[in-house]
This record gives C-alpha cells, sequence and structure tokens, in this order.
C-alpha cells in the first residue's frame, strides 16, 4: 500500500484514538509484517482491499474481515490449556489464518478454519501450506454452517456481535471443551460453559481474552497432554 494512504491512516487514528493508541496499532503493524517474515513469508497481517470484500458480500469500506489477532495473546491462552492429538482446534472466524498459524505450533490433530470471505480461505489455505500443513477450511456464514463435530478447542476473534457468538457457541458439538474469546467482551456467562481465564491485555483492549470451558468435559480428551513445541516469532 502506498505510503501517502498509510500516512493518511496514522492522520485518521490521531483524529480519532490519541497518539498512544495509534502508535500500538502502528507497532503491531509492524510487528506482524515481521511475524509473517520470519514465519516463513506468510501473508496474516494486511486486511484484504475493501473491493475484494465488496466482492465477497462485505459491505464496501469494510476493511476489519481481516484484522489478525495478537499470536503471543493466542498462544498464551492456549498454555492455559492441555492439548492433546486427540484435539480439534477450530477458528470461527479465521480470515487469513493466523490463529490457525499459532495453532500449529500445538499437537492439535487436525486445524479448522471458517470464514464467509472465499479469498480469505484461499490465502490462508497458501498461509498454511506453506507451514506444511493442510487444514480443513469451510467456506460459509457462522450462523449457518455445519461445525465439524470432532472440534474441541473453539476460538473467535470476536468477528460478530455477541448474540451471534452466543448462537455459534450454542450450536457446537457435544466434544468442544472450551472457547477462546478474544477481544472487548461483556460476556460473562455461556450456557453449559463456566468462565476459568479473563485475561486482560493492558496496551489494547482489542486482545483481551476470556477462556469458557464446558461444565461436562467429554471423558475420551481427559487423556496426558504432549508438550506443545513453541518457537517465537
Amino acid at each position: 500500500m502506498r505510503l501517502s494512504i498509510r500516512l493518511r491512516q496514522v492522520q485518521h487514528n490521531l483524529a480519532e484514538n490519541g497518539p498512544l493508541t495509534t502508535l500500538y496499532k502502528v507497532y503491531f503493524y509492524i510487528y506482524g509484517h515481521l511475524y509473517d517474515r520470519l514465519a516463513g513469508g506468510l501473508n496474516t497481517t494486511s486486511p484484504e482491499t475493501v473491493e475484494t470484500l465488496a466482492e465477497d458480500g462485505r459491505p464496501l469500506g469494510d476493511r476489519s474481515a481481516a484484522f489478525p489477532c495478537h499470536p503471543r495473546v493466542l498462544r498464551h491462552a492456549l498454555m492455559k490449556l492441555k492439548i492433546t492429538p486427540q484435539d480439534v482446534f477450530m477458528d470461527i472466524g479465521c480470515g487469513k489464518g493466523r490463529a490457525l498459524v499459532e495453532a500449529h505450533r500445538f499437537s492439535f490433530g487436525r486445524l479448522v478454519g471458517v470464514d464467509m470471505i472465499s479469498s480469505h480461505i484461499s490465502i490462508t489455505r497458501g498461509n498454511l501450506q506453506k507451514l506444511g500443513v493442510d487444514p480443513e477450511l469451510i467456506l460459509g456464514d457462522a450462523r449457518t454452517v455445519t461445525f465439524p463435530e470432532d472440534a474441541s478447542i473453539c476460538f473467535l476473534f470476536k468477528p460478530f456481535p455477541e448474540e451471534v457468538i452466543r448462537e455459534c457457541v450454542q450450536r457446537l458439538g457435544s466434544n468442544v471443551r472450551a472457547v477462546i474469546l478474544m477481544g472487548t467482551s461483556d460476556l460473562e456467562e455461556i450456557a453449559g460453559y463456566r468462565l476459568t481465564r479473563d485475561y486482560t491485555h493492558r496496551p489494547c483492549s482489542r486482545f483481551n481474552y476470556c477462556i469458557f470451558e464446558r461444565e461436562s468435559v467429554p471423558q475420551r480428551l481427559e487423556a496426558q497432554p504432549s508438550q506443545p513445541v513453541i518457537a517465537d516469532a
């Protein structure tokens, strides 16, 4: 993207959010590009063009659809759970797949991404294939698609209104034992789950997260966890 456009974005952020928030956004953008390069030349940082989003059914000018999660914060959340090779990680609203990139560092048996934008599905597949991973990617509206029955860890980076998040969670299969919700949220209760972690990312509330764990855990998931392989990027 041209430098003049970036400068206009910085000016807009300064006017809307002030210097501290703007500086953090600049840092996160630079951090994202370094993360992509060090992870193997990925493309998880820049939002898609407004033209692409419009073609895929998103409102013209909506650049938030592919805003990526903070990889270190998601890593922090996943390390709070006992991940085993029996677990299946599912990202609802996967964007360009950064959460799936982070999840592949752990011993998940399978990775699943759901998104309604076809270009995101293609980019996510390309990103994961560069890492030697073949994810299951589902193109469709999270409110209507059929989720895999064996998904056990579900991640949402608050891409939806809270009532849609509740609807998605209630449609998850009985094997889901934990839901990680990242972003500012007033959700404190979800039927059938208990809030077990509530993390505040003080530099930017966009990356706060909560972990909701199912009150009745499927017996097959109570195996001893294997040690996750964590590599900083």
